[in-house]
């Protein structure tokens, strides 16, 4: 939880104070919980909450681990050229 809320900080310190405002919540978060080493829920544990409460808050964060993370994947690990698209989607 700590690196978690310390990388919300470093986005505002790299992208600036406005971060928070200008980029999307599922990436925000999203974000903080891959540098954290992962989210509170299991892909099971999703997918059960999927089923019976989408909008359950806790999915944005895994949702946007998921995304992040292959995002990341697919580009090749720049997180800056995640944050600099990101506004697109």
């Amino acid at each position: 939880m700590i690196a978690h809320e310390q990388t919300h900080g470093l986005i505002r310190a790299r992208y600036g104070s406005l971060a928070d405002v200008r980029y999307p919540a599922w990436l925000r978060e999203g974000y903080c919980d891959v540098v954290a080493g992962g989210g509170s829920l299991s892909d099971a544990q999703a997918a059960l909450l999927d089923r019976r409460d989408p909008s359950h808050p806790a999915l944005l964060y895994y949702h946007g681990r998921k995304r992040v993370e292959a995002l990341l994947r697919a580009d090749g690990g720049s997180v800056d050229r995640l944050f600099a698209t990101a506004k697109l989607w």
